[in-house]
C-alpha cells in the first residue's frame, strides 16, 4: 500500500520498445526528481525504476540553471507517465499532469534543450527557438552550453547572474525567492538571503508566478 507523501503522485507507467506497445501498464508513483529531467518511480510491487524525459536535455545540477531546472520538474511531475525504451535499454518518457505534456513546459520555459539526437517529437524546437528568443531562463545567459558540452568539459562560463542562481536567493517579505538574474531580484531590497532556490523553497518560500 502507498504511503501518502509529498510530491508524490499515483502513475501509471506505459511500456513501449522500438514504438510498439507491451501490453503490460503499470501503476506507481513518482518518488523522487533525481534532475532537471530525471525521475524516480516506485511501482505498487515497490520496485525502483529510473526513467529519463525523452526528446529533452537540461543543464546538469553543476551547470548554470541546473538546479533551477530540477526544481521545475519537482513542480510540475505530478501525473502519469507514457514509457519508451531508448537504445540503451533505459526508460525514457513523456510526462503528462492531465493533459499537460511537462517535456513541453520545460522547453517551453526555458529549462531544456530539446535534445535533436534521438528527436521524436519535432514540435518541441520552435518551443525552443520562442524560449531562446524571448531570453527565457536558461537562455537569459549571453552564451548558454548546452548540457552535452558541459559534460564533455567545456565549460566556460555562461553568464555571471546566470550563474549565480544556484547560490544567490533573495526571500522578499512576501515570501517569494528571488534568484539573481531574475526580474525582480535587484528590486527586493528587504528579504533573508539563501544559498540556493532550493533552500528558499524549503524554508517556505514559493516561485514568482511565470
Amino acid at each position: 500500500m502507498f504511503v501518502k507523501a509529498r510530491q508524490l503522485t499515483l502513475c501509471m507507467l506505459m511500456f513501449a520498445l522500438s514504438g510498439q506497445v507491451v501490453a503490460d501498464v503499470v501503476a506507481g508513483l513518482v518518488s523522487r526528481v533525481v534532475d532537471g529531467d530525471t525521475i524516480v518511480f516506485l511501482t505498487e510491487a515497490g520496485a525502483q525504476k529510473r526513467v529519463r524525459l525523452a526528446d529533452i536535455d537540461t543543464p546538469e545540477l553543476n551547470q548554470p540553471w541546473g538546479p533551477r531546472a530540477k526544481l521545475a520538474l519537482e513542480q510540475l511531475s505530478l501525473g502519469k507517465l507514457v514509457v519508451d525504451t531508448d537504445r540503451y535499454g533505459r526508460l525514457v518518457a513523456t510526462l503528462f499532469v492531465e493533459s499537460e505534456n511537462i517535456n513541453r513546459s520545460l522547453v517551453e520555459h526555458g529549462h531544456a534543450w530539446v535534445y535533436r539526437k534521438y528527436l521524436r517529437d519535432p514540435s518541441l524546437i520552435p518551443l525552443e527557438t520562442a524560449a531562446r528568443e524571448a531570453q527565457i531562463g536558461l537562455w537569459r545567459a549571453d552564451t548558454p552550453i548546452k548540457p552535452s558540452d558541459w559534460r564533455a568539459g567545456s565549460r566556460k562560463t555562461a553568464s555571471s547572474s546566470v550563474d549565480q542562481i544556484s547560490r544567490s536567493v533573495k526571500k522578499s517579505r512576501s515570501g517569494i525567492c528571488h534568484a539573481a538574474g531574475t526580474t525582480y531580484y535587484s528590486r527586493t531590497l528587504h528579504f533573508q538571503a539563501f544559498e540556493s532556490l532550493g533552500d528558499c523553497l524549503r524554508s517556505g518560500g514559493r516561485l514568482p508566478k511565470q
